[in-house]
């Protein structure tokens, strides 16, 4: 069996406040062509992006904008 190792990126995201934001914001970053998962803290607003290739912080800001969410990369 083959595996691939995929990439994982980490970011903050704005204004998660409830678990229908978590699901708007992991659904926008699930709509990007590679990303295999997304998971977002509502607590904290930690959200980390598992992917088959690296996505740009751009690309990623375009999604969470579409939808009135921030990414604040470190």
């Amino acid at each position: 069996m083959l595996f691939t190792k995929l990439v994982v990126k980490e970011f903050k995201v704005e204004e998660i406040h409830c678990v229908k934001c978590k699901a708007r914001v992991e659904e926008s970053l699930k709509s990007i062509e590679g990303v295999k998962k997304v998971n977002a803290d509502v607590a904290t607003g930690k959200t980390v992006i598992k992917s088959k290739t690296e996505i740009s912080n751009d690309l990623i800001q375009e999604k969470l904008e579409e939808n009135g969410f921030k990414a604040i990369f470190e």
